[in-house]
């Protein structure tokens, strides 16, 4: 392997480190967005469940 294509193959490798960094951090984001949905839903779902118990009294 020439110095030239080693180089060229190392910054193939180091692309691929950022779109691979890129796609983590994404999936990151979308994972976070996600539990904070989830968290929201539980509260409105007791909410809901102490409205209800209050309208049946």
């Amino acid at each position: 392997m020439t110095e030239e294509s080693r180089n060229l193959t190392l910054e193939e490798v180091n692309y691929q480190n950022l779109q691979l960094e890129q796609e983590i951090q994404q999936r990151q984001e979308v994972e976070n967005s996600l539990g904070k949905s989830k968290t929201q839903l539980k509260e409105q779902t007791q909410q809901l469940l102490q409205t209800l118990e209050e309208l049946k009294q």
